[in-house]
């Protein structure tokens, strides 16, 4: 048997850019010599963790079923084994409101055939009780509201139901024939109107291809209605958050309906071409981890040389119709108080997005592309919301989270550096701005000799002119007050008025125009000029002469009449 516990885990890229994602924490392994496996895992009250499969390598004889109990840090703390000298196997686990667990399975121990077995137990795992049901196995069950267990049973060709008081005792027992020769029952959930929904898979003797088979009962286990989806087998179902059920298994497809059966959402994740006959990947478990974001799990098959992995696979869904903007969910800060001041803000977002933004209090929209740390927070109260733009350019903010900081830690206000300009005499009154600050923060601005607020950006030009004067830059805190400034005196000294003064070219021109000036005012300028205007008017009287001469010694054109 093998568990594996991943969490969120943050990380920054080279060019800064944040997030998380999920990361294998611990593996573990129990079991012995032979093979062991686990086909249902669940968190514990306590928050460890229970297992139930198969053993091999421990029990009266063949593979017995097996649980297994572990701390939140796969520790192992006890394991059970229930059967007898055949195979007995559990396929799904509870815990039930005592504090012990229910194991569904089947059972080859005492009986004539196989038969479907469900064993309950005390909070340390010892049987109190087991009950031999009819069909071949007990492959899916759930807690029913008024304390007895809905168990989903395998038979040769039908979906079978069976309703038990807490005793284990049956209230309930019903078959649903199918149209094939072969089907099996793999999963149960207990509607909102009380009734059960069952899902599974059948044969389909015209493709010889699987279906999935979703039926709907009433409290009672009468038959309400059902739903055939084509060519694939299902293996898993839930109820979603808005009412319908979700369903996955072969090639890993994962199919939303409404309350009623009807489709919402197909897609096939496996990445894969073929039909169905080839499960490259198959889906054993589903859930959802909030609204519309539902993680797979089960086996891949990576070809003819790569055996069985475990794979699993995140959805976050979207409605095909392109107008509906996108949804984000944040994920933290959350409705607490938090006694530190660096606060992650980690959110999801329901499909491909453009870009995003996020506000804290109403104030500034600032430009994210994945997780980030909200840094230095100063005691007091905060709002956030995280605005999202698909690729459609639909836009839509999430919904506003409410948190306060309360820290003991010393509130450190930003550091301004101001590079440039610095303290001493410049000749040019073109000058660079440039500065730093030593944390995130929403805005910097610069005042010039006390005048109004500018926005500042480094490496900013500034056009100042002669004199002595104060520059203050000052940088904004997370939250939009003013947090941290620098100031730094300085003197423009140009010794030109002219406008080009700045890079030292206005003294060149001056002395380019005063010596044009002196040369026009000269007595040689002024003869060279008047011999020079004499030349071009007697070239002026010996063109015209010229011109005058040809046009009289052309013929008239002859006209023929």
């Amino acid at each position: 048997m093998w568990l594996i516990k991943t969490g969120l885990s943050p990380y920054t890229m080279d060019n800064g850019v944040t997030g998380a994602y999920q990361r294998e924490k611990w593996n573990m392994t129990y079991g012995g010599a032979s093979d062991d496996g686990a086909f249902s895992v669940i968190q514990t009250s306590d928050g460890g963790f229970a297992a139930a499969g198969f053993t091999g390598s421990y029990g009266a004889g063949g593979i017995d079923m097996w649980l297994v109990k572990t701390a939140s840090d796969g520790r192992l703390q006890w394991s059970k084994t229930y059967g007898g000298p055949d195979n007995d196997s559990a396929s799904c686990l509870i815990q039930t409101a005592d504090g012990g667990y229910l194991l569904s399975g089947y059972t080859n121990s005492g009986v004539q055939s196989q038969s479907a077995w469900i064993v309950k137990t005390d909070v340390s795992g010892n049987m109190k009780w087991s009950k031999t049901l009819s069909g071949t196995a007990a492959n899916s069950v759930v807690p029913t509201l008024d304390g007895g267990y809905a168990i989903a049973v395998e038979k040769q060709d039908a979906f079978g139901f069976i309703k038990t008081d807490s005793s284990g005792d049956v209230l309930a027992n019903q078959l649903y024939p199918t149209p094939s020769s072969q089907a099996s029952a793999q999963a149960i959930v207990q509607a909102d109107d009380g009734g059960y929904a069952i899902a599974g898979w059948t044969s389909n003797p015209d493709t010889g291809l699987h279906d999935t088979w979703l039926v709907k009962t009433d409290a009672s286990g009468q038959q309400q209605w059902s739903q055939t989806y084509s060519e694939l087998g299902g293996y898993d179902l839930i109820k979603t958050s808005k009412g319908g059920y979700a369903l996955t298994g072969d090639r890993a497809f994962l199919i939303i309906t409404d309350a009623s059966g009807n489709v919402e959402w197909n897609r096939l994740y496996d990445m894969q071409t073929g039909n169905g006959s080839q499960y490259f990947t198959r889906m054993q478990s589903l859930i959802e981890a909030s609204p519309d974001h539902f993680v797979l799990a089960g086996v891949h098959n990576g070809g003819q040389y790569v055996n069985l992995q475990f794979e699993w696979i995140q959805v976050a869904l979207k409605s095909g119709d392109q107008l509906i903007p996108p949804e984000t969910t944040i994920l933290s800060p959350i409705d607490t108080t938090y006694t530190e001041r660096n606060i992650p803000l980690t959110f999801y977002v329901n499909e491909t997005i453009r870009f995003t933004v996020y506000s804290i209090n109403g104030l500034f929209n600032t430009t994210i592309n994945g997780n980030r740390t909200l840094e230095n927070l100063p005691n007091g109260s905060y709002n956030v919301t995280v605005i999202s733009t698909d690729t459609d350019y639909n836009t839509a903010p999430s919904k506003t989270v409410s948190f306060t900081v309360n820290s003991s830690e010393p509130y450190v206000l930003p550091k301004v550096t101001i590079q440039s300009p610095i303290c001493q005499t410049y000749n040019t009154t073109q000058l660079t701005l440039n500065f730093s600050v030593n944390q995130r923060v929403f805005w910097t601005a610069y005042s010039l000799d006390g005048s109004e607020n500018k926005t500042a950006y480094p490496n900013s030009i500034l056009f100042i002119a002669n004199g002595t004067h104060q520059l203050t830059v000052y940088a904004g805190d997370i939250v939009g007050g003013e947090a941290g400034s620098a100031t730094v005196n300085f003197n423009i000294a140009v010794s030109s008025s002219s406008p080009f003064d700045g890079g030292g070219y206005g003294n060149m021109i001056n002395e380019v125009i005063e010596a044009v000036a002196q040369i026009t005012t000269s007595e040689t300028f002024l003869i060279t000029v008047a011999f020079l205007a004499l030349v071009l008017g007697v070239v002026i009287i010996v063109v015209v002469i010229v011109t005058r001469n040809s046009s009289k010694q052309k013929k008239l054109p002859r006209i023929v009449r």
